[in-house]
């Protein structure tokens, strides 16, 4: 990643603004330990209490690390009951990353953080019909399986 995906001007630029990098060496068997990090490189989000909120693991290219950047921060986000926020930074991965790999678990968040904001039970069903439609054989679309019986 330091050869690759760092040095990426768009990459700076989203670490600097959504996250505050902490850089670990394996060699470091105390926080290795406190973070259950078994393999790198290993992308944990903590929130400013120092839970965990979200995880992933290996190497990543510049559009799919903002990606990861984004939906992390949606995620903890999305923990910390702060849905347009987090409505915000999923929209976001659609509409700039729509390739990456993390887009059909934006989809899915989306929905979620979209029907808890706003109690509507459609958005469960949209995300569904798209994740449904354009990723049928995604682990997310069968996670949103359930909400197949909400009339949209």
């Amino acid at each position: 990643m330091d050869a690759v995906t760092y040095p990426q001007d768009k990459v700076i630029d989203m670490i600097h603004r959504y996250v505050i990098p902490l850089r670990i060496q394996s060699s470091n068997t105390k926080y290795m330990t406190q973070f259950n990090v078994k393999w790198t490189p290993a992308f944990v989000f903590l929130d400013s209490g120092g839970a965990e909120n979200y995880r992933s693991i290996g190497f990543l290219d510049g559009d799919d690390f903002i990606a990861l950047i984004l939906l992390g921060t949606a995620v903890t986000l999305f923990n910390h009951e702060d849905y347009d926020d987090a409505n915000t930074k999923l929209n976001m991965i659609l509409e700039d990353f729509g390739s990456s790999s993390f887009v059909p678990e934006a989809i899915f968040y989306r929905g979620v953080a979209r029907y808890k904001g706003s109690h509507k039970p459609n958005y469960l069903r949209h995300a569904y019909d798209k994740l449904t439609s354009e990723y049928p054989n995604n682990e997310w679309a069968k996670k949103a399986h359930p909400y197949r019986l909400i009339d949209a």
